[in-house]
C-alpha cells in the first residue's frame, strides 16, 4: 500500500493507493473525498505534469519507490 499526498488551496489530502494503481482511479478517489472537479485541475509531481494514464509506481523517482518498499 502506498499513500500520495495531494496538495490543493493549501490543504493537503492523503490518498491510499496500490503502486500499480492507475493514476486516473488514484484521481476519482481524490474526488470522492474532496469534491474536487478533477477535470478542472491539473496535476503534477516534481514539477511535471502527470500522464493520468501511468500507474503510481510508472510516475514515482527512484527515492520515493526505495521509501515505499522500506514501509512494506
Amino acid at each position: 500500500m502506498a499513500l500520495v499526498d495531494f496538495e490543493y488551496n493549501q490543504i493537503c489530502t492523503t490518498i491510499q493507493c496500490n503502486p500499480n494503481e492507475m493514476m486516473k482511479d488514484i484521481y476519482q478517489k481524490l474526488a470522492l473525498k474532496t469534491n474536487i472537479d478533477i477535470n478542472t485541475v491539473y496535476f503534477y509531481y516534481n514539477g511535471r505534469e502527470i500522464n493520468s494514464q501511468l500507474t503510481f509506481e510508472q510516475i514515482i523517482s527512484s527515492n520515493d519507490r526505495e521509501s515505499i518498499r522500506e514501509r512494506i
